[in-house]
């Protein structure tokens, strides 16, 4: 075994706004690849204890040779004050970060955004890291030729940053399954499931990896590509009947958004359950995939234990849903809820507002529509121009920026708003949005409860 101790983690959780509530199947399947290679590793997933003063104890009892932080945009900053904070107790540590954040970013634009790591990934790492981590001999500097072979890696060496091309796994079912050993369902809050045992836990599960739509706030591809790769519905079952009898989980959250991207896997893994007996709550992602949904289908997904699909709505308006890049019409996704919902299975669905030159009037048309779907539920959030996607792009040549300091960027204060609306006029009206569904929601469950 490989003596450097190898720690994967999140940005520490006290920094962090709005922590999910699952594990990170990500640091899941990398510990998994790491484990193969017979290295020694653990995680620290969003169950990280708030205690700065006991993390800075647990990294330095610990004595970790490399720590691989994963970075969403939204925690830029996070991740930073992660590192300054290792580096304060174990300053000889290596630190890789990875991640949506670094692999949708130009590789000088990650290096500069996180000053004080030694190394980035783009893209996946299952193959990259194990080849890092397998390079490093303690108290010996290596020269950047030796890292030259590594996929996806990112690194800076006498003021040049170098980088290599990511690739994809073609066979994602080699990668196995999530170390779920290192990430105990149990030791996470979970969301509340109506109808789910109180002593039984939620876990995230994925079946594919990969899309191949062209939205414009999107920038899913270059982490895992275009190409939709997909898991045989026999190696997913194994690992649900691993959640179900070892960590009693009874709810699941299929969570790529090409889910139903192949019926005929969706139509086995159902079947799989229904066979083995395994009676778990299951929401997956439908996204603009909704083609794909027929009235059996949906059927067989509400007798294997679906409860919830999440659909990608974005805007209620057809002619910023044309200029964002969505597929489908309102009227298409009007009909395709009411057939989820006739199979007795809860939508929920999620909107956008700020899109580029998107109007108040076009926003209205959004708010009505989505008040108008016969969801469980529905939510809104304000567009984020993430690295790599053509809304960032949109807004650096819109205001003739080169770059955006992503440890203070707030888009409800941007001073680069996209739509016609200015971004405190955009705030307000999220606000309000809001409150109004509230008070719908208030009156409907009302209601329900005279009836």
């Amino acid at each position: 075994m490989n003596t450097i101790r190898t720690l994967l983690m999140v940005p520490h959780t006290s920094f962090v706004k709005n922590v999910p509530l699952f594990p990170d199947l990500g640091l899941g399947y990398l510990a998994t690849a790491l484990t193969k290679a017979g290295y020694d590793v653990s995680i620290k997933s969003w169950n990280i204890h708030p205690s700065v003063d006991m993390f800075m104890r647990y990294i330095k009892e610990n004595a970790f040779g490399v720590i691989g932080i994963k970075v969403f945009t939204k925690d830029v900053s996070a991740a930073n004050k992660t590192i300054r904070i290792i580096r304060s107790v174990s300053p000889e540590t290596v630190i890789v970060i990875g991640g949506p954040h670094p692999s949708a970013s130009e590789p000088e634009q990650a290096v500069e955004d996180f000053p004080e790591c030694d190394f980035i990934f783009r893209g996946e790492a299952e193959i990259g890291l194990p080849l890092l981590i397998g390079s490093l001999k303690e108290g010996v500097e290596i020269p950047s030729e030796d890292f030259n072979m590594i996929p996806g890696l990112v690194w800076k060496e006498d003021s040049f940053t170098h980088s290599n091309k990511p690739i994809l796994v073609p066979d994602i079912d080699s990668l196995g399954i999530p170390s779920w050993e290192m990430m105990r369902p149990e030791d996470y809050k979970g969301p509340k499931i109506p109808g789910v045992p109180k002593d039984g836990y939620s876990a995230p599960i994925i079946v594919t990896r990969g899309c191949p739509s062209k939205c414009m706030y999107c920038a899913a591809y270059k982490i895992n590509g275009k190409k939709v790769r997909t898991r045989s519905p026999q190696i997913v079952l194994h690992e649900i009947e691993l959640l179900y009898h070892e960590y009693n989980v009874r709810h699941l959250f299929f969570m790529d958004t090409r889910f139903v991207h192949n019926m005929d896997v969706v139509t086995e893994i159902c079947e799989g359950l229904l066979e083995k007996n395994i009676h778990v709550a299951w929401d997956c992602v439908g996204y603009d995939a909704l083609h794909s949904f027929t009235k059996e289908t949906l059927e067989l997904m509400k007798r294997a234990g679906c409860k919830l699909i999440n659909v990608g709505v974005e805007s209620g308006s057809n002619d910023v849903r044309n200029r964002i890049g969505k597929q489908g019409t309102t009227e298409e996704i009007s009909q395709k809820v009411k057939m989820i919902q006739d199979a007795g299975i809860g939508v929920r669905g999620y909107f956008m507002i700020g899109f580029p030159g998107e109007t108040r009037k076009e926003i209205e048309e959004t708010v009505n529509y989505a008040f108008s779907l016969p969801a469980e539920s529905v939510q809104f959030e304000i567009v984020y121009p993430h690295p790599g996607t053509e809304l960032l792009r949109f807004m650096l040549n819109k205001y003739k920026i080169e770059k955006v300091d992503w440890e203070s960027f707030d888009p409800y204060n941007s001073p680069f708003p996209l739509s016609a609306l200015s971004s405190s006029k955009l705030h307000r009206t999220l606000k309000k949005i809001r409150r109004r569904y509230r008070i719908l929601s208030t009156i409907r469950r009302l209601s329900v409860l005279r009836r």
